[in-house]
């Protein structure tokens, strides 16, 4: 029932803007309890910019943590980070989660999966929701040309989040979704 934080500062009269979330990771054999993750980036203040959400990647064997794992953005112009799950068999096998706690960030700002000259992405379930925005690239792979794939298996969402194709990206969703984000949801760039 403990708490972990890596939350990004309040911005403040002399700082340029808020904090970004940092990061936790968490690779054990058994996760379980009903504690808080947290990296939720700062928020905005005396007219200054909001710090993006960070990361949490949690691995393990068995999974039955039930607790709270938030990496929003800030608020503002803030995206969120991402929370990933890579545990057991079950519904958090391969999960990457993009959430912005409701929050929009205006303009819109994805949260990028960046690899250096990785050009294969391969998810079991990506879940866009609460206002959160998904990207994806590969660094450096719009300036020398390779095209990147994304390949998931199920993409959820609840309507309020956006999924963004760059060009020379491509997104390939296999077997059978059970909650597909609709075409509104889905910006090609």
């Amino acid at each position: 029932h403990g708490t972990i934080e890596a939350k990004g500062s309040v911005a403040g009269i002399e700082y340029r803007g808020a904090g970004a979330g940092g990061s936790i990771l968490i690779s054990a054999p058994q996760v379980d309890g009903a504690g808080t993750l947290n990296v939720n980036g700062g928020p905005t203040g005396h007219n200054r910019r909001a710090g993006g959400g960070g990361r949490i990647a949690i691995h393990c064997h068995n999974d039955s943590f039930v607790g709270t794992a938030t990496a929003y953005g800030g608020g503002g112009d803030a995206g969120s980070g991402t929370v990933y799950y890579d545990c057991g068999q079950d519904a958090r096998k391969d999960l990457l989660i993009i959430d912005n706690g409701d929050t929009s960030s205006m303009p819109l700002r994805p949260t990028r999966l960046l690899g250096e000259k990785q050009t294969l992405y391969q998810l079991n379930t990506l879940s866009v929701k609460r206002k959160g925005v998904f990207g994806f690239a590969s660094e450096g792979s719009l300036s020398d040309g390779n095209e990147v794939l994304l390949r998931v298996n199920d993409v959820i969402g609840d309507s309020s989040g956006k999924v963004i194709v760059r060009n020379k990206h491509h997104m390939l969703v296999v077997g059978r979704p059970t909650n597909v984000l609709t075409s509104d949801d889905v910006r090609m760039e």
